[in-house]
């Protein structure tokens, strides 16, 4: 009974995910309107066959919508149990596993405002920065304390330098989210992954701009499933 509640939990979450992140990205002054399966077409349409088209669109847009909280709740309760399925043996307990829960949820959050708005706000990495270097310095998750603050340190260093690199040709490639998104995984995971995450993030995000003749790329979109698999990694190796 405890499994079921915990998957039923789980699985919520992961749903409101979505939900979440369409709220918290139409609070920030962009000019983006809604998220995936949002209302957004809101004008009135005098003639009848541009409100047909309309309605026939915003119908679209909510079953689109629904299947992807769908896809999040079924995701996240599968990342979270494969972990907790991990860390069973260790010495987290219930607290440690919420914390990297709560770790994952927003990464999840930043993964869909950033897939549709080239955005990832401070309110999210932040938090996950402060939760990464919390899960190292009291359990010693991946990394000790001292060495998980070396690796953030030297994380937004190095991002840093490629956001630079980047500004000089794509200045909307790499910016200051990504930045610090992947700062606040260096504090859950050591600087080695961080070194896999970034390469395999920049070798499928390049040929995705190319592909789609974007200059803004989405880094999150590539970023966030390969951070949660090299902590799968992690932790199945520890």
């Amino acid at each position: 009974m405890n499994i079921i509640l915990i998957i039923f939990l789980l699985f919520a979450t992961g749903f409101l995910a979505p939900v979440l992140a369409r709220r918290l990205s139409l609070s920030y002054p962009c000019s983006m309107h809604s998220f995936i399966g949002d209302i957004i077409f809101l004008k009135r349409r005098k003639k009848r066959k541009k409100k047909t088209l309309h309605l026939k669109r915003q119908k679209l847009l909510k079953d689109k919508y629904f299947f992807v909280k769908i896809a999040s709740g079924v995701l996240l309760t599968l990342t979270l149990l494969s972990y907790y399925y991990l860390l069973q043996k260790s010495f987290i307990g219930t607290t440690g596993f919420i914390m990297i829960s709560i770790f994952v949820f927003l990464g999840f959050i930043a993964f869909f405002i950033d897939a549709k708005h080239y955005l990832i706000p401070d309110v999210l990495t932040l938090p996950m920065l402060l939760t990464g270097l919390y899960l190292n310095e009291v359990y010693a998750l991946t990394q000790t304390g001292l060495e998980s603050i070396i690796s953030v340190i030297a994380t937004y260093i190095l991002c840093t330098a490629v956001a630079l690199i980047f500004y000089k040709n794509q200045p909307d490639a790499f910016g200051g989210g990504d930045v610090k998104l992947l700062t606040a995984f260096a504090a859950l995971v050591p600087l080695e992954y961080i070194g896999w995450i970034l390469v395999g993030t920049t070798l499928l995000a390049v040929p995705y701009s190319k592909a789609t003749q974007k200059k803004a790329v989405p880094m999150a979109v590539f970023a966030v499933p390969a951070f949660l698999i090299a902590l799968l990694v992690k932790i199945a190796l520890n």
